[in-house]
């Protein structure tokens, strides 16, 4: 049986976090919910790096802003939508980025 969660409000306000804090904060909530589907929303992204790294698993990760670079890297199996500019990062298992809340201006998909 796969555990499935409504995980839409888990809302993390990056503003003014070290990307070590705000990847923490992903991180604890992605463990307090091992086995089920997570959605976070973060809020206020503005160059921190690495988000999303190393992350496995049914989640899906929407950055408002801008994150920094290796955006996603080694991560297998989540989502990543940025609703904002895209820095220098690795492709991951998807990542969409939009110009605004109804264009996709770039889709990364790894192809196995």
């Amino acid at each position: 049986m796969n555990k499935t969660v409504n995980t839409e409000g888990i809302e993390i306000d990056a503003a003014n976090l070290h990307y070590r804090d705000l990847n923490k904060k992903i991180k604890s909530v992605i463990n307090r919910n091992t086995g089920h589907a997570i959605s976070i929303s973060l809020k206020n992204v503005l160059g921190q790096r690495y988000i999303g790294d190393g992350v496995t698993g049914n989640i899906n990760i929407k950055i408002h802003g801008t994150p920094g670079n290796d955006l996603a890297a080694f991560m297998d199996g989540p989502t990543i939508e940025v609703y904002g500019n895209k820095t220098a990062g690795s492709p991951a298992s998807e990542t969409i980025i939009y110009e605004d809340e109804t264009q996709v201006i770039t889709e990364w998909k790894e192809i196995k």
